[in-house]
């Protein structure tokens, strides 16, 4: 992530619909290991899949054609929610950051994020939207 001061990216595309301005909801855990959050992200995301089927429907819509939707999508959410929230993550809201620090994080050198790396939330925290289109939480040090 663009610098040692940029720490996790938050990889939770299903439960966050990334916008390119405001606030965004994430789900935080203060402490918790890069590798610990992604494990808990991958298998909250596993069990939602599981427990509730896809049900795809197909539509068609003016200037778009034929689309698919898999209108059981918001259970899945909320089930990826609440099996975070029982791990002990809360959803807050963080601030997008400020064009410098984009910038830096977009166009900085690319690097993996140290898997024990404690993620952090304070009075700075905010995220910008990666090269790889994933939320990254920058954390002023």
């Amino acid at each position: 992530m663009g610098n040692a001061r940029t720490g996790f990216v938050v990889a939770i595309s299903i439960l966050s619909l990334a916008s390119c301005a405001g606030p965004e909801p994430m789900f935080v855990k203060e402490g918790v290991t890069f590798l610990q959050y992604q494990r808990d992200t991958v298998s909250c995301l596993n069990e939602a899949a599981q427990a509730v089927p896809s049900n795809t429907q197909l539509g068609w819509q003016p200037y778009v054609g034929l689309y698919t939707a898999d209108t059981n999508e918001p259970l899945k959410v909320a089930n990826a929610e609440l099996c975070l929230r029982e791990k002990g993550y809360s959803k807050v809201t963080v601030p997008l950051c400020d064009e410098n620090i984009r910038m830096q994080g977009i166009y900085g050198p690319q690097t993996d994020t140290d898997p024990n790396k404690r993620m952090h939330i304070g009075p700075g925290s905010c995220y910008f939207i990666g090269r790889d289109m994933r939320k990254n939480l920058h954390n002023p040090e």
